[in-house]
């Protein structure tokens, strides 16, 4: 806390303009007139003032107590004057080196000085006043006075060390989390280069099973009877299954080490060239592709986002025993859920939701998390065509990259319906 010092005179004018202090302080003939003055003003405040008022003579005998001053400190005027050193007796123990120190300030200063400190009331309550003096001087250099004034400030300091306490709070939250993230990012760092490495590894020893099998079977076959031959032809399918698997592997690893790329991307061109590539199976499959809408133009890595649509127009042919197969592409525009609000900036901010339709096989609900995992199937490999359970499991990884979300809604037997999102920064709001 900075003390003032300056000295300043009282005028009754209500100038604040600074002056010399006076050496002399002979009284004068206009002291009366002063004093009555500014004792009038003094009362006048109090009365419409919430805050503890309080007059002090030149020899330090207090003259007047506000309403306010009797019920903040539980003492009358009377208990004042009768002790003159109850005023010191108010202040917290802790407080009152701190007082003393002000209590000189004061003495030295013309000027208001402030000062926060605590009081005990007679309940043994202790509270926090913010309180302010200053010495009243007539014309002729005369004290007149000291005007004492305090807020109690209680509420606001509670809320203060509640502020306080939140914000160191938040401080270590914030450490943890920032430990909790470099500890993440080095277990993933750490499993992706687990992941890479034993994918590189396995296949050495894979490709050496394949070939040998290969060279057994061609090399002995007139050796060989028709069980031998078939457990060979087992062991080649295993080591292309396992073969396809870790390059599953590598790819997934990839997608987590690799930075992505940023585009805008039209996505009709987009969708229309992952139609192309598949118009022989479309056609096999004598499945129809509708897409009720031009799709917008996103900022996005169009490489990755071509996978995506492949990946769930694969999956939407092949889960899909209709006798008319149907698919459907599009997006609309919708306000973000809870779950997306704080990548969507907060309520009224609209995102752009695409999704695949299908009029297939369905996927029960208590495995629409499930089928996200990892190498999960829901079926067995002979059925719905070969596959590795991989391909959505790449499709969540990639639209989660872009700062996005993936989720299906299906029921057995009346299809599924893939959305994702692509998250804010990918928005370049445009269709065409």
């Amino acid at each position: 806390m900075t003390l003032t010092h300056e000295k300043h005179e009282y005028s009754p004018a209500g100038s604040t303009e600074p002056t010399a202090f006076p050496t002399t302080q002979t009284p004068s003939p206009a002291r009366e007139d002063d004093l009555t003055g500014l004792k009038m003003a003094v009362q006048t405040v109090a009365a419409i003032s919430e805050d503890w008022v309080y007059w002090l003579e030149p020899d330090g005998t207090m003259s007047f107590l506000s309403a306010a001053g009797r019920q903040l400190t539980g003492r009358t005027l009377s208990d004042f004057q009768n002790n003159p050193g109850l005023l010191v007796d108010l202040v917290h123990p802790e407080d009152r080196p701190l007082w003393e120190g002000y209590h000189e300030a004061v003495q030295q200063s013309i000027r208001p000085v402030d000062i926060e400190i605590r009081i005990q009331t007679p309940q043994a309550q202790t509270r926090w006043i913010r309180h302010r003096c200053r010495r009243f001087f007539s014309s002729n250099g005369e004290c007149l006075g000291t005007l004492g004034t305090s807020s109690d400030v209680t509420e606001a300091k509670r809320l203060e060390r509640q502020m306080v306490d939140f914000a160191q709070e938040m401080e270590w939250q914030n450490w943890r989390l920032g430990e909790a993230y470099e500890e993440l990012a080095r277990i993933n760092q750490e499993l992706d280069d687990f992941a890479h490495i034993a994918s590189h590894d396995l296949r050495e020893p894979l490709r050496g099973l394949r070939l040998y099998a290969g060279i057994l079977n061609q090399d002995y076959a007139a050796r060989l009877d028709d069980g031998a031959r078939k457990k060979l032809d087992t062991m080649v399918r295993l080591c292309d299954r396992l073969d396809v698997i870790i390059e599953s592997l590598l790819q997934y690893s990839r997608v987590g080490r690799q930075e992505f790329l940023s585009a805008e991307t039209d996505l009709n061109q987009l969708v229309a060239d992952v139609l192309s590539s598949l118009q022989v199976s479309l056609d096999e499959g004598r499945v129809e592709v509708h897409i009720p809408e031009c799709l917008p133009r996103v900022v996005c890595d169009p490489v990755r986002i071509r996978e995506v649509f492949h990946n769930l127009i694969v999956n939407a042919m092949k889960y899909n025993d209709a006798e008319k197969k149907l698919i459907e592409i599009g997006s609309f525009m919708e306000i973000p859920d809870d779950r997306d609000l704080d990548q969507w900036g907060g309520e009224g901010d609209r995102r752009q939701v695409f999704y695949v339709s299908d009029n297939g096989i369905g996927i029960p609900e208590e495995h629409r998390d499930t089928v996200f995992r990892l190498f999960k199937r829901l079926h067995p490999a002979q059925r719905y065509g070969a596959g590795t359970g991989f391909g959505l499991t790449m499709t969540k990884k990639i639209v989660e990259r872009h700062g996005g979300r993936i989720w299906v809604e299906s029921k057995p037997g009346q299809g599924a319906t893939f959305y994702f999102t692509l998250g804010k920064k990918c928005s370049s709001g445009g269709g065409r």
